[in-house]
């Protein structure tokens, strides 16, 4: 694997420039689909590398077009062995947790009054790179918030997709990546990273970072992976749906809504859901006009918390030295695959994770497939 530290003297958002990574013991490189990436590097104390990748500085590889964030150093030290230190941290999008939704104002000259952040209805993916262009790039977020060439975009979806939900949301309060997450489930959307310089020189956006809001391509007739063919070593399942609810309480200060469904009896399954945010700032009980409106928004809250929700049902494989399917080749996060395997026939499902490691023993590449019944 190999590794590169970003060096921008423009800008730390830049990624003009990069020198090598080296000296280190074993890498373990982790990409998601949904939650955040992360990685970890191991290396002797005495190589150096806690100068060279100070906290806060960005690395990827020559082979991703993801980037990582420096975050944690662990020295770790005893008499009978050389001190190690271990180097940490995750992907990209972990900065959008230091931006919170309503912070995208000019606060030289606010006024004190709360202004609800509102989208208008779109595709679920557009919705989710508008709210975080808002908040991020130049043009439209307050100018102190700006990251300098970093912005999102969505990647449109293909033409047999079963549509987005499209509707009006109203984001509560918190972290950017919070409510980033939140509707990246209603549609089971993922996010990737593409740093600059990953688009063929000439194209426009060339020197842009991008953050992607995306479904990834439908590989189940090509990519399949097959225990009688070879491709996986060792594999884990897990089935679940303990968390499974199908009807939503949503309260906010004043008002209570419900979002009921057609199951009764032992088959109801209720959940509750706080929107104290979305009438919080009144000064007493809405009039019957104000009601009428926040039962809307908390109605949408409901359908939202419950269309977010899956069953877990998660194949781990560690693949074999002669799988034919090579990460990044042949599949990536977020495509839909095949797997053939030992409890039924052909399943689709989608690549929600991917683990590299590299070190004394060589590498390994293991994919978590999560089931998928969408069309990609």
């Amino acid at each position: 694997m190999d590794l590169f530290k970003f060096n921008s003297p423009s800008g730390p958002t830049y990624f003009t420039q990069g020198s090598p990574v080296e000296g280190w013991d074993s890498v373990r490189w982790v990409e998601r689909y949904q939650e955040p990436g992360e990685f970890k590097i191991v290396a002797p104390l005495g190589s150096g590398l806690h100068n060279e990748l100070p906290k806060g500085s960005f690395i990827s590889h020559v082979a991703t077009p993801e980037i990582m964030v420096v975050e944690n150093h662990e020295i770790e030290e005893d008499l009978e062995t050389s001190p190690m230190i271990t180097i940490s941290g995750r992907s990209l999008d972990v900065i959008l947790d230091d931006r919170v939704i309503g912070c995208d104002q000019d606060w030289s000259s606010h006024d004190g009054v709360k202004i609800p952040y509102y989208i208008y209805p779109d595709d679920t993916r557009d919705q989710i790179a508008d709210m975080i262009n808002d908040h991020i790039r130049v043009t439209m977020a307050y100018a102190g918030q700006l990251l300098p060439n970093v912005r999102a975009a969505s990647i449109p979806k293909a033409a047999n997709h079963v549509p987005d939900i499209s509707e009006e949301r109203f984001p509560k309060r918190g972290s950017l990546l919070e409510r980033v997450k939140d509707l990246l489930q209603v549609d089971d959307l993922g996010i990737k990273v593409q740093r600059r310089g990953w688009l063929k020189p000439g194209n426009p956006q060339w020197d842009i970072t991008f953050f992607y809001i995306h479904s990834g391509q439908d590989l189940s007739d090509r990519v399949i992976f097959s225990w009688e063919h070879g491709d996986i070593s060792r594999a884990n399942y897990l089935f679940s749906q303990k968390k499974r609810k199908n009807a939503a309480l949503v309260s906010s200060t004043y008002v209570e809504a419900a979002v009921e469904p057609v199951e009764t009896g032992i088959d109801r399954k209720w959940m509750h859901v706080d929107a104290s945010d979305v009438d919080s700032d009144l000064d007493g009980s809405p009039d019957a006009g104000q009601i009428a409106t926040i039962k809307a928004i908390l109605i949408s809250r409901g359908q939202e918390a419950l269309q977010a929700q899956e069953d877990v049902d998660i194949f781990d494989a560690t693949l074999s030295d002669l799988s034919q399917y090579t990460y990044r080749e042949d599949y990536n996060i977020g495509d839909v695959v095949s797997v053939e395997g030992s409890f039924g026939d052909r399943e689709r499902r989608r690549v929600i994770e991917h683990v590299e490691v590299v070190d004394e023993d060589g590498s390994t590449s293991m994919p978590t497939l999560a089931a998928f019944n969408r069309q990609a």
